[in-house]
Formats: C-alpha cells, sequence, structure tokens
C-alpha cells in the first residue's frame, strides 16, 4: 500500500520513487488490455494464517485505518 501517496516514506528510501515506480507498472498492467488483479497487501507478518478477516479497500483507503497488515500465508491463499 502507499503507491498513490507520492509523500509516502518508501518514496525516500534508497533511490527514491519505490512505490511511484510500483504504481507506474500497476498503471502499464491495468492500460495492457489484459485481465488483472492487482493485490496491495501492506505490511506482511510472519504469522499463521486464516486466523483475521481479510479486509479489502481501493487504492489506499486502508492506511486511514489501524488495518495495515496481513499474514503472509494470507496474502499466498487470495
Amino acid at each position: 500500500m502507499g503507491g498513490t501517496d507520492l509523500n509516502h516514506p518508501l518514496n525516500s528510501l534508497g533511490n527514491g520513487n519505490i512505490l511511484v515506480w510500483k504504481r507506474k507498472a500497476e498503471q502499464y498492467l491495468a492500460d495492457s488490455g489484459i485481465p488483472y488483479t492487482i493485490i496491495r497487501a501492506g505490511g506482511l507478518q510472519d504469522k499463521e494464517g486464516g486466523i483475521r478477516e481479510l479486509v479489502i479497500g481501493k487504492d489506499d483507503e486502508l492506511l486511514k485505518t489501524d488495518i495495515r497488515t496481513i499474514a503472509r500465508p494470507d496474502v499466498a491463499e487470495v
């Protein structure tokens, strides 16, 4: 998550714009005309999957909530 926020801290790491480039790749895929699904998983946790209810949102609206992490096995299942 965070690809729609130019001021996200990840964009200042390393050579910068990490999430900007991820967002550009998503847009390239969307513009390609092929069917797609983009999963922005947020913070990944090394925990057991299948415990918490999975919550979905559009763009980065979940960044405004307390639900910003997900267990790695749950991402794999999705």
